[in-house]
């Protein structure tokens, strides 16, 4: 019989806990200057962000920082709510769960992401990816597609 601290290493990484889990995960950047944001990389690896992060750190006037998804892997979408003030992440097989209008904004940017990414010293360049808008128009016309 094992102590706590060794069953702690075993079982935490299989319940998705911990540096070591082994549930599928993606880190991304997430990009900031003054009320702007932006997704800056999104990769596989923890160390990959590390030395994103690190290599960047000469850009003074922008702020990084990385978080970590769990059970999410690629492709994955983007979706950007509020001009860049909000983004959720989601897996393709179901991407519509996501798609709902916001409040503030009378539309999405839904990023579709096939595999890692991370653009030049962290600079805002989500436009170079393949993406859509989607207004509050485009929902009512396809809901009446398919209703009327």
């Amino acid at each position: 019989m094992g102590t706590k601290k060794q069953w702690q290493k075993l079982l935490l990484p299989l319940l998705g806990i911990g540096p070591d889990s082994i549930l599928p995960s993606l880190y991304v950047i997430k990009a900031k200057r003054g009320n702007f944001s932006w997704i800056a990389a999104v990769v596989k690896e923890r160390e990959k962000a590390q030395k994103l992060l690190k290599s960047w750190a000469k850009q003074k006037s922008v702020k990084f920082h990385i978080e970590r998804l769990f059970n999410l892997e690629f492709p994955l979408v983007i979706i950007e709510t509020d001009f860049g003030k909000k983004f959720e992440f989601a897996q393709v097989i179901r991407p519509e769960k996501k798609l709902r209008a916001t409040q503030a904004g009378d539309s999405l940017i839904v990023y579709w992401v096939e595999q890692e990414f991370a653009f030049k010293k962290g600079e805002d360049q989500m436009g170079m990816l393949n993406h859509d808008h989607l207004t509050k128009k485009y929902f009512r016309e396809e809901i009446e597609r398919y209703i009327f």
